[in-house]
């Protein structure tokens, strides 16, 4: 995630790191946003693509990241894929 996608979106993008939960801003749109759309599991890590006349796109790799350890790739690259491609 901190290698190959955060360097990708980055430049454009808020990062909520979920381990600095505590120090967040309750009221900051950023924070409001996400917990209105991350759902209530297995949303860490996330992508939240918002796109100009169109609905919210979320990627989430926990899933993936679960398979990964285990050494299945192929999930985490589709989505990397399919994120770079909405890009």
């Amino acid at each position: 995630m901190t290698t190959q996608i955060l360097p990708s979106v980055q430049e454009r993008a808020v990062v909520l790191n979920w381990s600095e939960r505590k120090t967040w801003q309750k009221w900051s749109l950023e924070v409001r946003v996400f917990h209105m759309l991350s759902g209530e599991n297995d949303f860490n890590p996330m992508v939240m693509l918002f796109r100009p006349f169109r609905g919210a796109k979320s990627f989430l790799f926990f899933s993936a990241f679960k398979e990964w350890k285990h050494g299945e790739t192929k999930k985490v690259e589709q989505l990397r894929s399919e994120l770079m491609q909405a890009l």
